[in-house]
């Protein structure tokens, strides 16, 4: 299954709620945590060994930047590894 397919189930008013809710976005300027919930998503759909290097690899594919809503943005492996650690997991 893809990663796209699997997001239409859930709305984008759903997501909004949750990550206000939870306040998962407090004091964060990239890695929001939609857009984390849809990179361990479309991570762990597109490799079958998920590791930090391959998040960062695949947030910088042209795919995932249009599941993901993202126009020109980087990330190193160290960022994405930040913010995993310091995510409020109730968002998830």
């Amino acid at each position: 299954m893809k990663a796209d397919t699997l997001l239409r189930f859930i709305p984008q008013e759903t997501l909004e709620f949750l990550a206000s809710e939870s306040k998962v976005d407090n004091q964060v300027k990239k890695l929001d945590g939609i857009t984390m919930f849809k990179l361990i998503l479309f991570s762990m759909l597109h490799s079958e060994k998920v590791s930090l290097r391959v998040m960062e690899t695949l947030y910088l594919s042209m795919q995932f930047k249009m599941i993901g809503g993202l126009t020109d943005e980087t990330t190193k492996f160290n960022s994405i590894r930040d913010r995993i650690s310091t995510i409020n997991s109730d968002f998830f």
